[in-house]
């Protein structure tokens, strides 16, 4: 399958008749043997970066390495062959083996095309993306299930202190009491099943972790070590997805009711659930999604819809305008509000519409498919919702 056009059109995108994949291929390749001296590194050799695809085909000092189509004379490939000065990767690293520069070869050989949609992301990013839509959900449960691991103890959790229970699934993972954790694991079956007339979550694929978590220092611990983030004081659970990983992460106790339980996990869920749909949703969407989808079900229990409620209208009057809701340019928070009180409106008013968007991100993009099912490109919908966002919420409140 052809991969979407870059956003540069002097940057070639893949056909979907090449051989050879750099997300696949070759990204790993780079990533393994050029790390220190050419990708994070505080000072290149030879000005030459390789962070990201836009940056290696830029080139260095020596001007392109990469030349499409002409694997021999591209000085990438004298490079790595031993063929032109120092021999890459140096440092005292073991030369590339001969299919790896077969690989590069053949993939210069091919234009050098690009087989992702964004040319400055990452290449580790990339790279775990291409591996993650090549695994099987039983892969991606396991990947999952090491991070989850390495994660608890980035906290100070050792393994004789935290329990697992794996429960397809989920996989719920904390420093807590076997009956919590036993708790938890039925709380979010219960919300899947609550949930699903909004959104199914059972199309995720892999088990999701479930961090949980006994109190607020091990949350907020949680997300400085292992998400390198404070988080807003008065949230209780949140979701994360990267491509690879999918997680919840939960204070949960004892002490907690079973609906509570629900509340926490029943948003994150369906957040997660938007966001693996496609490829390119954005935060701010599948979060309206998921506190939209709490605020239906649990806005008596949960105390954190009424704070929501009461936020959405600073925040919209707060936007100059939709771009910059789009373009990322807002503050986190504001942007999750303005992300619930347009996801609210569309469950309410255009449920049919919501449907659709849902189904379109199954193949195209997501300011494709918002823009074909509600007939307004994201940026003008939020426009467009602004002068509502007042009245929509108080006809929420009646």
């Amino acid at each position: 399958m052809a991969a979407e056009p870059p956003k540069d059109p002097s940057l070639r995108a893949a056909t979907g008749s090449e051989t050879v994949s750099f997300a696949r291929d070759i990204a790993p390749i780079l990533l393994a043997n050029c790390n220190g001296c050419h990708i994070d590194a505080m000072q290149v050799r030879g000005g030459l970066r390789m962070d990201s695809f836009a940056a290696l085909m830029r080139g260095g000092d020596s001007g392109e390495i990469v030349l499409p189509s002409r694997a021999a004379a591209s000085l990438l490939v004298k490079k790595i062959k031993g063929e032109e000065g120092d021999r890459m990767p140096a440092g005292g690293r073991p030369p590339l083996t001969d299919a790896q520069i077969t690989l590069i070869s053949k993939w210069i050989e091919e234009n050098a095309t690009l087989d992702a949609p964004d040319k400055d992301q990452p290449l580790a990013v990339m790279a775990s993306q291409a591996w993650a839509n090549a695994a099987t959900p039983e892969q991606l449960s396991e990947r999952r299930a090491e991070m989850a691991r390495k994660n608890m103890t980035l906290i100070g959790s050792t393994s004789s202190k935290v329990i697992e229970q794996p429960v397809d699934p989920f996989f719920v993972i904390g420093d807590v009491g076997e009956g919590t954790a036993k708790a938890v694991a039925d709380a979010a079956k219960r919300a899947m099943a609550k949930i699903k007339q909004t959104v199914d979550a059972s199309t995720i694929r892999g088990n999701v972790t479930i961090y949980v978590m006994p109190k607020r220092y091990n949350y907020s611990e949680f997300a400085q070590m292992a998400e390198r983030r404070s988080l807003p004081s008065d949230w209780q659970s949140h979701w994360r997805y990267d491509g690879v990983d999918a997680y919840i992460a939960l204070i949960a106790s004892s002490t907690d009711s079973d609906d509570i339980l629900e509340a926490k996990l029943a948003g994150p869920m369906a957040s997660l659930a938007v966001a693996t749909r496609g490829t390119d949703v954005p935060r701010w969407f599948a979060e309206g999604v998921g506190r939209a989808v709490t605020a239906k079900l649990y806005a008596r229990e949960y105390a954190a819809v009424e704070n929501w409620n009461s936020g959405v209208l600073p925040a919209a009057s707060a936007m100059k305008d939709g771009n910059q809701l789009v373009k990322n340019d807002l503050a986190p928070e504001q942007a999750d509000l303005i992300g619930y009180g347009i996801a609210a409106a569309i469950l309410k008013g255009q449920r049919r519409q919501y449907d659709a968007l849902i189904k379109g991100l199954e193949k195209a993009k997501f300011e494709q498919a918002f823009t074909a099912a509600l007939g307004a490109s994201p940026a003008a919908y939020a426009d467009r919702w602004k002068p509502y966002a007042a009245a929509g919420l108080e006809g929420r409140k009646r």
